[in-house]
């Protein structure tokens, strides 16, 4: 582990809990995405809207026809709106590669009503809408979740699958936590807390069987799933759950490659540390080769 990654882990350790902790004590509060105008200056961006979920479609200047598109759906538990590092990344990936990116801001989960169903409906209204010739996915945390089951969503309706997924430490199990205790998470991960997991579950869920293959894709099958890039963080709780992930992707004969980075902490591609940038440059070369 690099200086900076330390540096962070320390970081996270003291703050990281607070911003999902604070969501969850306020349900009722809305929770606004805010683009940065400022960040993507130098980039063509179009905004587009399907029930109510939006989507930022970001290319460089003059190349907003591009037939490639990256979609992004980001982590936060599915109740944290997306947040400065994760449009820090989308800028960097935005500026090593020749693709769109499009970052799909879904629905928040909240206890009143569910919103996986409308999430669903409203990512294939876009998904519908691309007609370019290489068309993919990447998804941090909850985000590489929803990647693995709209994937599987679309393979039921037979209808193309992406080229290729990119998932970051993806939230693949909702089954009690993954079945960690809270000797797990405080032993285990730098600053998620298994009291937050638990109520996002019990939001998201909304009283389904946390084994659906919406909440859980770790229990489905991926016969026919395009290539995918895992990225593994093993100081964090689901590792052992990520594992088992790649064990059975490659029981189903999925083109899957695996990076593991040792003691890092879940969702560390956010962070400008040098891990990270040698994430972010695996997944723009497979971009710009394609």
């Amino acid at each position: 582990m690099t200086f900076k990654a330390k540096v962070w882990r320390c970081i996270l350790s003291v703050f990281g809990r607070a911003p999902l902790y604070s969501t969850l004590k306020h349900p009722n509060r809305k929770h606004e995405h805010k683009f940065p105008k400022k960040l993507f200056k130098e980039f063509d961006v179009t905004f587009s809207k399907y029930d109510k979920c939006v989507c930022y479609s970001i290319s460089k200047k003059g190349n907003a026809k591009s037939k490639k598109h990256l979609i992004y759906l980001h982590g936060g538990a599915y109740a944290m709106q997306i947040v400065h590092w994760q449009w820090k990344t989308v800028h960097k990936i935005a500026k090593k590669s020749n693709v769109t990116i499009d970052v799909f801001i879904y629905e928040l989960s909240n206890p009143n009503h569910t919103v996986y169903k409308q999430n669903f409906d409203a990512l294939e209204k876009f998904y519908d809408t691309l007609d370019g010739n290489w068309i993919s996915i990447l998804g941090d945390s909850a985000g590489g979740g929803m990647a693995v089951s709209f994937s599987k969503y679309l393979r039921d309706k037979k209808k193309k699958l992406p080229n290729h997924l990119f998932l970051v430490d993806p939230w693949i199990n909702m089954v009690d936590n993954g079945h960690l205790t809270k000797k797990d998470f405080n032993e285990k991960d730098t600053y998620l807390k298994y009291d937050d997991c638990q109520t996002s579950i019990e939001w998201y869920t909304h009283g389904e069987d946390p084994h659906g293959w919406m909440f859980s894709p770790l229990y489905v099958d991926f016969k026919g799933f395009p290539p995918v890039l895992l990225i593994i963080s093993t100081h964090e709780i689901i590792y052992n759950d990520l594992k088992t992930f790649y064990e059975k992707l490659k029981g189903s004969h999925v083109d899957v490659t695996k990076m593991t980075y040792k003691e890092l902490f879940h969702d560390f591609f956010l962070f400008d540390i040098e891990e990270s940038d040698e994430v972010l440059d695996k997944i723009c070369g497979i971009i710009n080769k394609s």
